[in-house]
């Protein structure tokens, strides 16, 4: 599972997409490497840094202090999923 809090705090920015829900992963690193869900190293995959920057543009950053403020609601349904993730 995916730790937000070690991630933030090792310095890892994230950022949360505005217009609607994204469900792809992507990670683009130093402008050379790129992933998005998965391993896939092909033409495709180094032309996406493009499409990433428009979708950050439409992004808000996700700062350690604001995850660490977030709502009981947003507590509450972490830690059922990740019950559910664990139980599987």
């Amino acid at each position: 599972m995916v730790r937000l809090e070690e991630k933030l705090q090792a310095g890892a920015r994230i950022f949360e997409y505005q217009p609607t829900m994204i469900h792809a992963k992507t990670m683009i690193v130093d402008g050379v490497w790129v992933v998005v869900g998965s391993t896939n190293l092909d033409s495709r995959s180094f032309g996406l840094e493009q499409d990433f920057e428009t979708d950050l543009k439409q992004s808000r950053q996700i700062s350690y202090d604001e995850w660490k403020r977030r709502s009981i609601v947003e507590k509450i349904g972490e830690w059922f999923g990740w019950l559910l993730i664990n139980e599987a």
